[in-house]
C-alpha cells in the first residue's frame, strides 16, 4: 500500500531507523499510533514459511515501511502471530531476540503472573471486561493498552503512582470492588 491507503485504514505504521542507545547505532524506529499488540509481527511470506499461514480475509495487525520497494507502495502488511504457532526450528536470530523481547514483559514470566491474578478474580465472579492491569508507566507493558491473557484481552491502565516492578489487577466501579497481585516489588 502506499502512504494514503495506510493512512486511511487507521492501523499503526512502523518506519524503521538507526537510533544511537549508549554510543552505539542500532536497529531501532517508532510505532504512527500504538504499537499492535501480539507476540511477534511477521509478514505475510514469513508467516508461510514459519507454519503459520495467514487467511485470506486476515486483517494485518500493522504495517511497516519497506525502503526496499522501489514504487510508491512502501508499507508491507504485518500480522500478529504467537510463539506457540511457529516452527521453533525456522526462526532466525533476530526473530528469536524479537520474541525474547515480547516475552520478557509481556511474555510467559510476565503473562503467567498476569494470568494467575485474572484467575483469582474471574474464579471469584469478578467480569474480565470490568477488570484491568494497573502497571508503572516505566514498565514496557505499559506502551500496551490490552494484554493477552487466559481469559481473554485485559485492559492496561498505567499509573504514575505506581513504582517500577510492581502492578495488580483491579476492578474498582461501582460498589463492587477486587484486587490481586502481579507483581509487589522485592
Amino acid at each position: 500500500m502506499n502512504k494514503q491507503e495506510v493512512a486511511n485504514r487507521g492501523i499503526p505504521i512502523f518506519v524503521p531507523r538507526q537510533v544511537e542507545v549508549n554510543g552505539e547505532w542500532v536497529p531501532g524506529g517508532r510505532w504512527h499510533m500504538e504499537r499492535p499488540i501480539g507476540d511477534i509481527l511477521l509478514g505475510l511470506k514469513r508467516c508461510g514459511e514459519l507454519g503459520a499461514s495467514v487467511a485470506d480475509d486476515e486483517p494485518p495487525a500493522g504495517y511497516v515501511y519497506s525502503a526496499k520497494v522501489k514504487d510508491q507502495f512502501r508499507y508491507v502488511p504485518l500480522f500478529s502471530r504467537a510463539v506457540e504457532q511457529l516452527d521453533a526450528d525456522k526462526l532466525t536470530q533476530l526473530e528469536r531476540m524479537a520474541i525474547e523481547v515480547r516475552q520478557s514483559y509481556a511474555g510467559y514470566g510476565m503473562r503467567a503472573r498476569i494470568d494467575r491474578a485474572v484467575a483469582s478474580l474471574v474464579n471469584q465472579g469478578y467480569k474480565l471486561d470490568r477488570l484491568k492491569l494497573v502497571i508503572s508507566p516505566l514498565d514496557p507493558v505499559a506502551a500496551d493498552t490490552e494484554v493477552r491473557t487466559d481469559y481473554g484481552m485485559l485492559a492496561v491502565a498505567p499509573d504514575r503512582m505506581v513504582p517500577e516492578g510492581v502492578s495488580y489487577v483491579i476492578q474498582d466501579s461501582g460498589s463492587e470492588r477486587a484486587f490481586a497481585w502481579v507483581k509487589k516489588k522485592n
